[in-house]
């Protein structure tokens, strides 16, 4: 599938899913951490491995097959990384196969090497198996196939499921809100919540409708090509439909500038009157509720009359760039009587924040008040502050 769909991500709300795979008898075993967004599609995931058992040899037709060589670099370098030597060989015999236990992967920095190294930033769920075993992935739809997952306390093949959910990975993104980029670094320093696999998979209707359509396919039909087929197809319909709404957020955050700009004698005056101690030039227009938190009402209950919440001239807090990025980051909020709660005494300049530290009251009405609430609860879904 070449899809080249333009994918506008704004405002995300992420979650880590650790999934734990494994090979027959637990020989291999390995954490993969999956970063996913509010819709379940994957953005990155990292590989850990706890104990591998790796095949030396790599069967002997590969060598001259083209397709096979991204896999092949990267099983070379990981062979060469435990200090063993690759050969192409297609008798399978035991002195080929070797096991490295957690202890030995520490000491040979392995999981540290792969997080680094470029190469293994592409592979595919399948294609650890060819790198530790040096053949072909058993075949998509096989219950016997090499790497198995936990779901709901029973074991169940999980390759070519996640290869639908990854389907994500083959659009075209464009970036156009920095706390998008922000994430990464969160990501980088395992700072999100993480999740199980199987309660990611129950909390979506659609994943677990799938994945348990896979379960019957390989234990009662092998019907999972068709199967396969209509689940790539809800994935893309989700991804069109996400792409509309996220033209229609993008117009209501223009409409909520207007209808500032409208509901005040001038901006300015608004801007320099807000906050009590604090005049502001070149303000950036901040929602109070996040419109990510308004989308996923939206999409929680399809209410049409929620996604106004991010046109609402009262949903707004005009602040400077750098105040404003510290309030989407969870530095501080507003209390419904508009003064400033620090959550992070960290802040490089919290001198500067603290000048921001009371709203005026002539800008405080039940609408302002039941915004700064909604944040508030975030907060506390988020277990950064105490009901």
């Amino acid at each position: 599938m070449t899809n080249k769909i333009k994918f506008n991500i704004t405002n995300y709300d992420f979650k880590v899913i650790k999934m734990n795979v494994f090979s027959k008898n637990n020989m291999s075993n390995i954490d993969y951490y999956i970063l996913v967004d509010q819709n379940n599609y994957i953005h990155d995931y990292k590989i850990h491995f706890n104990n591998i058992e790796i095949r030396t040899s790599t069967t002997k037709s590969h060598e001259k097959v083209k397709r096979n060589n991204y896999s092949l670099l990267v099983r070379k370098q990981l062979i060469n990384k435990l200090n063993l030597e690759h050969e192409f060989n297609d008798n399978s015999k035991k002195k080929d196969v070797f096991y490295f236990d957690s202890k030995q992967i520490k000491e040979l920095k392995i999981n540290k090497y792969i997080e680094k190294e470029v190469v293994f930033k592409n592979i595919t769920f399948q294609n650890i198996e060819y790198i530790l075993t040096g053949s072909n992935p058993s075949g998509q739809g096989n219950k016997n196939g090499y790497l198995k997952t936990i779901y709901n306390d029973k074991e169940y093949v999980f390759g070519f499921f996640m290869q639908v959910v990854n389907i994500i990975k083959k659009i075209e993104y464009t970036f156009s809100d920095i706390s998008y980029k922000e994430i990464w670094n969160e990501w980088k320093e395992n700072k999100i919540e993480t999740y199980s696999f199987t309660s990611w998979i129950n909390s979506s209707n659609l994943l677990k409708t799938y994945f348990n359509k896979f379960i019957f396919s390989n234990e009662k039909t092998q019907e999972w090509k068709k199967i396969k087929c209509d689940f790539e197809k809800e994935m893309l319909k989700n991804i069109n439909n996400y792409i509309d709404l996220d033209k229609k957020i993008s117009k209501l955050r223009n409409k909520q500038k207007d209808n500032v700009k409208n509901s005040f004698i001038s901006i300015i005056n608004m801007c320099n009157s807000y906050f009590e101690h604090i005049q502001i030039d070149n303000p950036e227009y901040a929602h109070i509720k996040p419109v990510w938190k308004i989308k996923q009402e939206f999409l929680e209950s399809n209410d049409e009359n929620i996604l106004l919440e991010i046109s609402d001239k009262y949903n707004c807090l005009p602040l400077p760039p750098d105040i404003h990025k510290g309030y989407d980051k969870h530095n501080y909020y507003w209390d419904d009587k508009g003064i400033i709660n620090i959550l992070n005494n960290k802040i490089n300049d919290l001198e500067r924040v603290l000048k921001f530290s009371k709203i005026n009251n002539s800008y405080i009405n039940e609408k302002v008040k039941k915004y700064l609430i909604d944040y508030k609860n975030i907060l506390i879904e988020k277990n950064l502050i105490k009901k």
